[in-house]
């Protein structure tokens, strides 16, 4: 059998449902942006026999929005048993049903993104609510990731990071009135973009990052034209799956890059309010 193709991380993306409004949010969770996504098993087992990924996540929107999480995580743990695995959450609903014990059955990971400083009343329900669901939780180190928080370890042996994340970098919409996007040199934005890396799974298919799919689906949503160099992104299908393509699309600039900040200023951590949202419906 020949050697396996390896990516250091990818993305899958189950919801564009959130309970929370954030400004900024680069997945447009924040302006009422509809759809699930559901895992088919047989779209990504070709996927699974070709690419080793070292990395995963699932997130959102918000993912325990998602009536059927369960198969998105037992799923992946199938195909990609070896690989680290983390499930990414704004912290509000850790009641999911039998969320702790999926985690630690499939030997999944938790990150808690917080999104109001750790002092506020926001922050401190979640940890209060982390501690009730998943805990006794003990106290493992500082930062995670390289990134400024703090981890622990649940009662039944999953790790959490618990993540300070109450600033967002700007996104792909630039004028929230219009909902009109940038148009950027498309190589300087790549340059600069922090999510270049963060390559999506969708449909059977990877994306550059989620920007490239989510984007013209969200204009489409919104009754918005969509420009032709959104229009006909092609992502990387597991035919044409190469070690090169994929460095093609971590390294290369992609003409939707254009759609994003291409300004020093653009990509400074902007402040958002957190809001919660009424009438959730998927």
């Amino acid at each position: 059998m020949s050697q396996k193709i390896s990516l250091k991380y990818a993305e899958f993306y189950v919801t564009n449902v959130c309970n929370l409004a954030c400004d900024n949010c680069n997945r447009f969770n924040n302006m009422e942006f509809k759809g699930k996504y559901d895992f088919d098993v047989e779209q990504y087992r070709e996927w699974a026999e070709k690419l080793d990924i070292h990395r995963v996540a699932i997130l959102g929107g918000e993912p325990t929005y998602h009536p059927n999480l369960a198969s998105w995580i037992e799923g992946i743990s199938t195909l990609w048993p070896k690989t680290f695995k983390m499930l990414i959450t704004n912290g509000t609903r850790l009641n999911y049903k039998g969320l702790h014990d999926l985690l630690a059955e499939h030997k999944w990971e938790l990150e808690i993104n917080l999104h109001k400083e750790k002092d506020s009343d926001f922050s401190k329900k979640i940890i209060h609510d982390l501690k009730k669901h998943f805990g006794p939780i003990e106290f493992v180190e500082e930062g995670c990731w390289g990134k400024e928080g703090l981890t622990y370890r649940s009662s039944k042996g999953v790790t959490i990071f618990l993540r300070n994340k109450w600033t967002f970098h700007r996104s792909a919409i630039k004028d929230y009135n219009t909902l009109e996007d940038w148009d950027s040199d498309p190589k300087l934005a790549h340059s600069l973009c922090t999510m270049k890396t963060c390559h999506h799974f969708f449909d059977g298919k990877l994306y550059k990052c989620g920007v490239a799919k989510l984007l013209p689906d969200f204009l489409k949503q919104k009754g918005k034209a969509i420009k032709s160099y959104q229009k006909n992104y092609k992502p990387l299908t597991v035919e044409n799956l190469s070690q090169q393509s994929l460095d093609v699309l971590s390294n290369k600039s992609i003409d939707m890059c254009a759609s994003c900040p291409d300004g020093t200023k653009a990509w400074e951590s902007a402040p958002f309010e957190t809001l919660y949202k009424k009438d959730i419906k998927i």
